[in-house]
């Protein structure tokens, strides 16, 4: 979880962002789906891919990056407390307690660390799409690190929330957002 900075946006992070938004704009007319509400773990594991579906966050990324960046695709590693113990473990220094009620990407490893409590937290307060917008965020910050994005800008919340809009978007598009 981030504190937003203020800003405009300038030169590349511009362009970056027209071309977030073009991404959404160009997406196919919305398709049935069922109505049955996804649970927390449901909406997790269809996001990160886990349950195979053709519009994962990895699927989505697969088609999008190589076409706005030309360039290959590599996907994340997602890592739960359980995954990681209680001693620190790669370049982040991640250990259950450090990523306890929060979620982050680290740059050095490619790895998304998540708690699982948060997201049954925002689930339940926020319903099905929030913690696919949790998992897209911080997918976001991994394709920017993918795109050579300058690290160090205020900006990359921003730009990491309109990677996770446009995600959710296509997401909408194909009426899929929130259900099974």
């Amino acid at each position: 979880m981030h504190v937003w900075g203020s800003g405009s946006l300038t030169g590349r992070s511009r362009w970056l962002a027209l071309a977030a938004v073009l991404t959404v704009l160009a997406m196919p007319a919305p398709a049935t789906a069922s109505e049955e509400p996804l649970s927390a773990a449901e909406a997790i594991d269809f996001a990160s891919g886990a349950s195979g579906h053709r519009h994962s966050l990895p699927a989505y990324w697969e088609t999008q990056f190589p076409r706005l960046w030309l360039a290959d695709y590599r996907h994340p590693t997602l890592l739960t407390p359980g995954a990681i113990g209680t001693e620190p473990a790669g370049p982040c220094q991640h250990t259950s307690d450090s990523i306890a009620g929060n979620s982050s990407y680290c740059l050095w490893d490619s790895t998304i660390a998540y708690d699982p409590a948060l997201i049954e937290k925002i689930f339940a307060s926020h319903g099905p799409a929030a913690p696919m917008a949790v998992l897209a965020h911080e997918w976001g910050h991994h394709v920017q690190a993918l795109a050579s994005f300058p690290w160090r800008s205020v900006r990359r919340e921003q730009q990491a929330d309109c990677y996770a809009g446009a995600y959710l978007g296509h997401l909408a598009a194909e009426g899929l957002l929130g259900h099974r």
